[in-house]
C-alpha cells in the first residue's frame, strides 16, 4: 500500500463514521464498486469512487474547500491569460510541483502553500489591473478553512 491509497482508505473510513454507515451499508458500496468488500483489496482508482459517491452521500473532507479555492483562483487566472492551461491536469501538476504530493494526498498545510505561492504569484504580475481583479476576486471567495466534520 503506497501513500496515496492510504489516505484515501483514511478518508473513507472517515466518511464511514460520518455518514453513519453500518457494514452491511459500507461493505455494499464497496462490493459495488469493485465486487470486494475490503479497501485493502481495492486499487487506487477504486478507492477515489468510492470516496466520489461518499461526497455524494453528502460527506466532505477538510481538503474540498481548499480544493475549490485552488480551483477558483486557477481559472481566474487562466481568464486573465497568467496560466495557459485551465484544465485539471494542468492545476494538478501545480499543486504537485508546490507539494510534492498529488492533490489527493494533500493536507490541508499543504493545500494553504498552494494558495499562499498562488496569492505571490498574483502580487507579483506586471499588469496592475489584472493584479487588483485578482486580489479583488480572491477577497471575495468563500474562505478556505475546513469544514466542520
Amino acid at each position: 500500500m503506497n501513500t496515496n491509497t492510504a489516505g484515501l482508505i483514511k478518508a473513507i473510513q472517515t466518511g464511514r463514521r460520518k455518514l453513519g454507515l453500518t457494514d452491511e451499508e459500507y461493505h455494499a458500496l464497496l462490493e459495488g464498486v469493485s465486487g470486494k468488500t475490503s479497501t485493502k483489496e481495492l486499487n487506487a482508482w477504486q478507492l477515489k469512487e468510492v470516496l466520489r459517491r461518499m461526497r455524494a452521500a453528502g460527506f466532505h473532507t477538510a481538503t474540498d474547500p481548499q480544493l475549490r479555492k485552488i480551483r477558483s483562483l486557477w481559472f481566474s487566472m487562466y481568464d486573465e491569460g497568467i496560466v495557459k492551461s485551465k484544465t485539471e491536469q494542468a492545476m494538478s501538476a501545480y499543486i504537485r510541483r508546490i507539494t510534492k504530493k498529488t492533490a489527493n494526498a494533500c493536507g490541508v498545510k499543504d493545500l494553504q502553500r498552494v494558495i499562499e505561492t498562488l496569492k505571490q504569484w498574483i502580487d507579483r504580475l506586471d499588469d496592475p489591473a489584472a493584479r487588483e481583479r485578482l486580489r479583488r476576486e480572491f477577497v471575495t471567495m468563500s474562505a478556505a478553512s475546513p469544514l466542520p466534520q
